[in-house]
């Protein structure tokens, strides 16, 4: 119901500006000549490149930064459910702990410091355990594999910066997210089952250490060349933007004619309406030249 709320809403625009990317490279949108409305125009991905600050609605912790920073690239697994998933059950988030712990690869996970989150590892991670636990972690290349749960932000950022994903969907457009990154490009895989403990780790080792990952890890480079673009801006998505600009100056510089168009009719009236009424004056005025001289 709520896609078919916004569906209904959107019939009342123009253009819908979309964080995404089209289907084909380097092709501008074909619907901007199109007069169905909305016309919605792919923008995306709408990120920095090399962002410095954090654009998420919660604060980084950087206390694992040294942490990170000793691990080579595309080692890590890192976990992260987003920001506005409810939170998983104590024995899911038990499972999960242990999956990354049977998976023997290091692990950073973004878990909220909330009890309603933290209560399946209340106690804190074993200390033999190559993971860390933290509030929320900024990107860093040690990482190798999100665990994720398939919102656009995340699988936009993957993408970006060639992770793989290990996919775990909750609720609403995730599920069609991760049918995109399982079968339409080809850069993830599902956790199997109930996603317990086996499943974690059967999942994990078989995007990072596998030659299906490696082919995986192939198709990512290509994707995010054509997203991204070579320099790490998408030309598309640059002239659908500037594209929506230019339409949005037309109809602005269009609207002001047509108001100087009805200013210069209504004076042209005004100057025509008085001169009828001078004509008037005028005839009524002047000498009588039907009477005797």
């Amino acid at each position: 119901m709520f896609w078919l709320r916004v569906l209904e809403r959107a019939k009342s625009v123009q253009h819908l500006l979309v964080n995404s990317f089209p289907h084909e490279s380097g092709q501008q949108h074909e619907q901007r000549s199109c007069h169905r409305r909305p016309q919605p125009l792919p923008i995306g991905p709408l990120m920095l490149a090399h962002r410095t600050s954090n654009l998420s609605m919660w604060e980084e912790d950087r206390s694992c930064l040294q942490w990170l920073e000793q691990h080579p690239p595309g080692s890590i697994v890192y976990v992260s459910f987003g920001s506005w998933v409810a939170p998983l059950s104590p024995e899911r988030v038990a499972e999960f702990a242990l999956g990354l712990a049977a998976a023997g690869r290091p692990f950073l996970w973004a878990l909220r410091e909330d009890d309603a989150w933290r209560c399946g590892v209340s106690g804190g991670l074993p200390g033999n355990l190559p993971g860390k636990i933290v509030a929320w972690a900024p990107q860093r290349p040690a990482v190798g594999c999100y665990l994720t749960h398939c919102g656009w932000n995340s699988t936009l950022e993957a993408i970006q910066h060639e992770k793989w994903l290990l996919c775990y969907p909750v609720a609403g457009d995730q599920f069609v997210n991760a049918e995109f990154i399982l079968k339409g490009w080809g850069i993830g895989a599902m956790l199997d089952g109930s996603a317990g403990r086996s499943a974690v780790e059967d999942g994990i080792k078989r995007v990072m250490a596998t030659e299906e990952g490696a082919v995986m890890q192939e198709r990512l480079v290509r994707l995010r060349r054509r997203v991204m673009g070579e320099c790490g801006k998408s030309s598309t998505a640059m002239e659908n933007l500037q594209g929506f600009f230019d339409g949005m100056n037309g109809d602005q510089r269009q609207k002001k004619y047509q108001k100087e168009e009805e200013i210069e009719k209504h004076l042209l009236c005004s100057d025509l309406h008085n001169f009828k009424i001078s004509k008037r004056s005028l005839d009524s005025s002047g000498p009588d030249l039907t009477g005797p001289v």
